[in-house]
Formats: structure tokens, sequence, C-alpha cells
């Protein structure tokens, strides 16, 4: 059942005095009702800190196993129509790219460079300074020759993956539908085509993923 105006009223009141057994008790309510309408009232990081403030009081509840979840399997299951639409959008802007050409530094770097196919590719002095996108450029071209496609699609969904860990990291912070208009306005931006459509550019969008520290990954 809704709850009433004073039930509310009395929550809100009394939510930092007494504890949520007392109120509950007070009420006539259930801790998951109590809860649920704070859920509903509160921000998501008021909420996360109330639950982690009531220590083994709230940490045990079962109804609150969506919260300490929120970055496991039930949280993509939870999410995963979201999920599909931030990669059906990245798809749909960057599918026609995949058909292009090697262009500019693309061509000496990949297609025309002799060592791409040697260890030495990316196996250099100092070694322990290993490129990981020279490394993904070696087994591209080992798996798929020199064939641009791969190439690009594998920056494609690398942007994707970025797409889903911007919209999750948001969603700690913000509640529906923030978190899916920033995550698909990344996905789509004009500013980052060239990151994603040209091959050489990867490196800028592949580091936003892998949280590189160095730019050049």
């Amino acid at each position: 059942m809704p709850l009433t105006r004073t039930q509310k009223k009395f929550i809100k009141k009394n939510i930092k005095i007494l504890s949520l057994d007392k109120i509950s008790l007070k009420l006539g309510l259930s801790k998951k009702e109590i809860l649920d309408f704070l859920k509903n009232n509160w921000r998501k990081d008021k909420y996360e800190k109330y639950l982690q403030s009531r220590g083994d009081d709230g940490a045990n509840d079962p109804e609150n196993s969506d919260i300490r979840q929120q970055t496991t399997k039930g949280f993509f299951a939870k999410n995963g129509k979201i999920f599909l639409f931030l990669t059906l959008i990245v798809v749909a802007v960057y599918f026609n790219s995949l058909g292009n050409a090697f262009i500019s530094d693309d061509i000496a770097s990949i297609k025309d460079n002799p060592d791409i196919g040697s260890i030495s590719y990316f196996w250099r002095p100092p070694y322990y300074n290993v490129s990981l996108r020279l490394v993904i450029n070696y087994l591209l071209f080992h798996l798929f020759g020199a064939n641009p496609a791969p190439f690009r699609l594998f920056n494609i969904l690398v942007h994707t993956g970025s797409a889903w860990m911007l919209y999750l990291i948001m969603s700690f912070f913000y509640r529906r539908p923030i978190p899916l208009f920033v995550a698909g306005l990344f996905a789509v931006h004009p500013l980052l085509t060239e990151s994603v459509s040209w091959i050489s550019g990867g490196p800028y969008s592949n580091s936003g993923f892998f949280i590189n520290k160095k730019s050049g990954i």
C-alpha cells in the first residue's frame, strides 16, 4: 500500500534520529517499505551513504542486494536493454566506416610496415615499455592480414565498451535518465569520430577504455 502523507512526513523528520527498526515499529511499516520510500526520494549517493551508515542493520537486508551488486551480473541483467541500445547506436553511426581503406598514418604504420608481422613490431628496447596498441595491431594483422575492416572494428568495439563504462560510472551517482543521456551523447558525439573511425586515431579511444596512463597505449 502507498505510504500516507503522515507516514512520509514522519520518516523524513526522524530518519536521521531513530533507527529503522523504531520507525518501522512506530508506523507499522516493513523496513522494505521505508527503504523503498527513501530510495525513490533520495539521490542514489545519499541513499547508499545511509545504507552504509546503518552498518549490520542495513548490510544484511536481502532487499538491499541490488544496491550492493551494482557492478555484478545482476546490474548488467537489469540494464541489458540499455547496453544493447548503446551498442546499436554506436554501430549505426560507425558501421559505414568499415569499408574505408587505410589512410594517412595507417599506410606507413600498418599496410606498408615490413615489421608488422614480426614480434619486433612491438617487442623492442626498452622491452618493459610494450605498447598495447602495437600488440593489438600485430594480432589483428596475423588474424586478418592487411584488411582495414578488423582494425576499425576493434576501435568501434572499444568505443562501445567506453560508453558502457560511462553509463556504469554515472549510474553510481545519478538516477535515470541522466546516465543513459550522458553515455548516449558520448557514444555518438561527432567530436570522437576521428578516434574511432580512423585506425591510427585508435590510441585515443583505446586509452579511454583501458585507462592507460600513457596516451600512446
